[in-house]
């Protein structure tokens, strides 16, 4: 089994990250990781509420397994923020995957499979970030400011001839495009 560490010490990218990847008989791949989770609640929102919009983006088995860390910190203006970390390990990062893309509106998913390269780093981490106000009203929606940020880490097999969007785009869309050489 190989096991991968990635930290990234961006103050905008708050979750730590490790992957297990295990290689079974014949060409199946389990692929086992770390989803993360983290979510700023302003003073002006209700924490209860905030939890609840986090429970709604994550299978039920997997949320209720998770154990959030609160950091409290202040904003630009000395205004208190608490920030809200989580992070489990899953057995399967490409069901996890498939079941919020699922629950996502086909212009999202659109969206996120014609440009993965947005979404997916150099290291093969892919990040989600989604709204918590449609996700308190049950709605998976991509969102850039004040989001839930999901992260998950995949690790690229050696020998695949394909980057890690090219490979997250394979686990994600089942269809793998090959720049020419």
């Amino acid at each position: 089994m190989n096991t991968i560490a990635f930290i990234n010490l961006n103050p905008h990218h708050l979750l730590i990250s490790s992957l297990n990847i295990t290689f079974l008989q014949g060409s199946a791949v389990e692929l086992q990781g770390l989803l993360e989770v983290a979510v700023y609640v302003h003073a002006t929102e209700d924490e209860s509420k905030v939890i609840k919009a986090i429970s709604n983006v994550l299978p039920k088995d997997i949320y209720e397994k998770m154990s959030f860390e609160k950091v409290k910190a202040k904003g630009h203006y000395g205004n208190p923020i608490n920030i809200l970390k989580a992070s489990i390990r899953v057995d399967d990062l490409k069901a996890l995957s498939k079941y919020i893309l699922d629950r996502m509106e086909s212009y999202d998913k659109e969206y996120i499979r014609r440009s993965l390269e947005r979404f997916v780093d150099s290291t093969g981490t892919i990040y989600f970030r989604f709204d918590k106000q449609e996700a308190y009203l049950g709605r998976i929606v991509l969102k850039s400011s004040d989001p839930i940020c999901v992260r998950l880490k995949f690790d690229i097999p050696p020998g695949r001839g394909i980057g890690p969007v090219e490979y997250i785009r394979g686990i994600l869309f089942e269809e793998i495009h090959r720049s020419p050489r």
